[in-house]
């Protein structure tokens, strides 16, 4: 599976409403955190969905992802750039929601197509 094809998975899963959480990495029906791969995991975290659909796939790849939405996150937030911040954090921080996050992946896949050519 392709970096590309992650990003895509993730950009649709929370284009979904009632997809995305906060506080862990998956939550099942019931709010029970439960782990991302989860057959009864119904809601995600950003990390979360990023494990879930890369599972199948090479490390590099889960590794070129991760790095690739931290640049988005320092692009889009250059006032988080100073803090190194994790994926987890960005995704738990109150002031952010689903939108902020799909602002993130959208701008990831666009940087990593550029890459691509």
């Amino acid at each position: 599976m392709s970096e590309l094809t992650i990003l895509d998975n993730m950009i649709g899963l929370f284009e979904r409403p009632g997809t995305w959480c906060q506080g862990a990495l998956a939550i099942d029906s019931i709010g029970r955190p439960v782990p991302s791969t989860s057959p009864q995991a119904s809601r995600w975290c950003l990390l979360g969905a990023l494990v879930s659909f890369s599972q199948d796939s090479n490390p590099g790849e889960f590794e070129n992802c991760a790095l690739a939405i931290k640049h988005s996150i320092g692009e889009i937030y250059p006032e988080l750039l100073p803090f190194n911040v994790f994926l987890v954090d960005f995704n738990d921080d109150v002031a952010k929601d689903v939108e902020d996050v799909l602002k993130v992946l959208r701008n990831t896949r666009k940087y990593l197509n550029k890459e691509e050519k």
